[in-house]
């Protein structure tokens, strides 16, 4: 969510002279002594850590994806990195939740344990309407809050339900004498 923002606000800041001089190099600012490079530099260190979770956060997705077999995938695993594309990844996160929780859903019926409903899908539709609600003004700051708690409950969920196929799917493969280590 942050990581789309950021580049607009760098390119407001940088292209306009005016906010430029006040907001950046005004000495009531926190960071005014900074020259343009140093600045740029903090920018820079600063969307990157904030990046780092996002990757954490999409290798989970691919993993879960990967798990699947591949009969029952509604989406390739690499196409969850199309999520770093800004303002694109507002409408790609539906896609990636309905090919995850279909996938999910599909997977659990393969081993005979059919489920109502599509694993993780209604938390993923959630993080996408939030994602999306984040545009609007006054809106974005509840939906912001509500997306960020949301996108940590979503990203254990499909990690905990991953981790269930994976046992499941070992347990399938083992003999009738053998047991799982995971049981």
């Amino acid at each position: 969510m942050l990581y789309g923002l950021l580049p607009a606000w760098i390119k407001v800041c940088f292209q306009n002279n005016y906010l430029l001089n006040v907001f950046i190099f005004n000495e009531t600012f926190v960071m005014g002594n900074l020259g343009f490079q140093e600045l740029l530099l903090v920018v820079i260190i600063f969307y990157g850590i904030c990046l780092l979770p996002v990757i954490f956060y999409l290798i989970t997705l691919q993993k879960a994806l990967q798990t699947v077999s591949r009969e029952n995938r509604k989406l390739e695993p690499g196409l969850v990195w199309l999520l770093l594309i800004p303002v694109f990844n507002a409408i790609w996160m539906f896609f990636v939740a309905d090919g995850i929780g279909t996938g999910f859903q599909r997977e659990f019926e393969k081993y005979g344990m059919a489920t109502s409903e599509k694993p993780t899908y209604n938390l993923g539709l959630t993080l996408a309407i939030l994602w999306c609600c984040c545009i609007i003004p006054v809106l974005n700051i509840f939906a912001g809050l509500g997306g960020f708690v949301i996108w940590i409950i979503y990203w254990i969920k499909v990690n905990e339900v991953k981790n269930e196929l994976v046992n499941i799917s070992n347990n399938m493969k083992l003999g009738p004498n053998e047991t799982s280590i995971f049981v």
